[in-house]
């Protein structure tokens, strides 16, 4: 086979893995429909129990199914934008790709580009389907973190934000391969039937969450959001797992959970670096009030439908 075809066989083999979400053509940032048929949404019900180390309830299944509606939205609008045309990480991907397939590694960009562009691969491809998505988001973002707070936004308190206080047990998968999610399993059955002596201690983790409580977005930045939503949705006190994250598999323990009420403005005696914190914490609010409110007028604009789906996977 010739290396373009190549090329074209394997993209047309990832852009049929994504097919769930249904388009008209290889290239259509001005479609206006999103349809999920059922085997995406069963593929969302079951990410939700790998997630959630249990069957989702109804409400947290919708959670997971509207997250997905978001990052299409969110995709088509960053190709509508034109965001991928200078995205370096997409332009990587795109390259790897053909490289992959015995291509030319020193063939020009825009052979790559054209070639990848015509068989779908910007909107088939997962990893520059999330770079897009994670861009536009921060293009939404954006104004709302430029901004500056009046001063009695500062001194106002804002509604509670739930945050938890957990232990964790990861199961490297680097170190472990795919014997990670076996060896969190057999470890959580030994939890679960009063042995923790039987329970491996697992492999330290190459990153520092700090000592908590950690909200969403905070456990979300190092282990992704639909790790955050399990944690965050778990019951305290027992051990529940396992949760997959880009990391490995977690056996995780919430410790506490608790609401934290926005901060009084800061004293005038407290410092430069409080007051820098206060603002930098509202910019942040704002940021993703913003784009919330930005991604559901987005969404306003497209005619959005589902199929049935089956029951996820136990």
């Amino acid at each position: 086979m010739r290396p373009l075809a190549r090329f074209a066989a394997i993209g047309g083999t990832t852009f049929a893995l994504a097919a769930g979400l249904s388009l008209t053509g290889p290239s259509v940032p001005n479609e206006r429909t999103v349809h999920l048929s059922a085997e995406r949404l069963a593929s969302v019900g079951n990410r939700a129990a790998r997630a959630l180390g249990r069957p989702p309830l109804p409400a947290e299944l919708e959670a997971f199914v509207q997250a997905e509606i978001d990052d299409e939205v969110l995709l088509r609008e960053a190709l509508a934008r034109g965001l991928a045309e200078t995205d370096p990480v997409v332009r990587r991907r795109l390259r790897q790709n053909w490289i992959a397939l015995g291509n030319d590694p020193t063939a020009e960009d825009t052979r790559v580009w054209a070639a990848a562009k015509a068989l779908g691969m910007l909107e088939s491809d997962p990893v520059v389907r999330r770079r897009l998505a994670l861009r536009m988001r921060h293009e939404l973002e954006a104004p709302g973190r430029r901004s500056q707070p009046p001063p009695e936004a500062l001194a106002r308190p804002e509604p509670s934000e739930p945050r938890v206080r957990f232990r964790q047990i990861l199961f490297s998968r680097t170190r472990r391969g795919q014997a990670a999610l076996p060896d969190a399993r057999r470890a959580a059955a030994a939890l679960a039937a009063g042995d923790p002596e039987a329970a491996h201690p697992g492999d330290p983790p190459r990153f520092d969450l700090g000592e908590g409580p950690l909200a969403a977005a905070d456990i979300g930045r190092y282990l992704g959001p639909e790790f955050a939503q399990a944690v965050l949705a778990a019951p305290p006190g027992t051990w529940f797992g396992p949760i997959l994250s880009p990391h490995g598999a977690h056996l995780v323990r919430v410790e506490e959970r608790v609401l934290v009420e926005k901060r009084a403005l800061p004293e005038l005696g407290a410092g430069a670096a409080a007051a820098d914190a206060e603002v930098l914490a509202w910019q942040d609010r704002e940021g993703r009030r913003g784009a919330r409110a930005a991604l559901d007028d987005l969404r306003a604009r497209y005619r959005i439908t589902r199929s049935e789906a089956p029951s996820p996977a136990p």
